[in-house]
C-alpha cells in the first residue's frame, strides 16, 4: 500500500466516512476514493486537482496526504471545530456569491462551500487597499 493510500484510509477512519461518502464530498465519481485505494503500488498517479479535491473532502492538505509534510498532521478528529464568526461568514458568503454572479457561474454545493471557505480565511484588507 502506498503512503497516499495509507493516509486516505487513516482520514476515512478518523472522519468515520466510507470511500463512497468521501467520493461524494469530492463531487465527482462516487468510486474515486475506492479506485485510489485499489490501485497497485506505483500505478496511482492522480492529477493535482484531483488530489486537492480529495484533500478537501478528507479535511486535510495535499502535502499531508502525500507524506511530503510530516509536521502537517491531520486535524484531530476529536477536537471541536473552531467557532465561525457569523458576521465574517456572512461577508464571505456575500463575497462568494458576488464572485459567482460576476463570472456568471453555476457551482455545485461543494465548490460553493470551498469558495466561501477561501473568502472566510482570506486576510481582510483595508478598504483603501482594494
Amino acid at each position: 500500500m502506498t503512503p497516499l493510500q495509507n493516509r486516505i484510509r487513516q482520514r476515512l477512519e478518523d472522519l468515520g466516512l466510507s470511500p463512497v461518502n468521501a467520493s461524494l464530498r469530492v463531487g465527482t465519481n462516487p468510486e474515486l476514493i475506492r479506485q485510489l485505494l485499489r490501485q497497485k503500488h506505483g500505478t496511482a498517479n492522480p492529477r493535482r486537482d484531483t488530489l486537492n479535491k480529495v484533500a478537501t473532502a478528507l479535511e486535510t492538505s495535499v502535502a499531508w496526504l502525500l507524506g511530503e509534510d510530516m509536521t502537517a498532521a491531520a486535524p484531530d478528529a476529536g477536537a471541536p471545530a473552531p467557532a465561525l464568526d457569523p458576521d465574517r461568514h456572512l461577508r464571505a458568503t456575500r463575497a462568494a456569491l458576488a464572485a459567482i454572479e460576476a463570472q456568471n457561474l453555476s457551482l455545485d454545493p461543494t465548490t460553493l462551500s470551498r469558495l466561501i471557505e477561501i473568502f472566510y480565511t482570506a486576510t481582510p484588507r483595508p478598504l483603501d487597499a482594494q
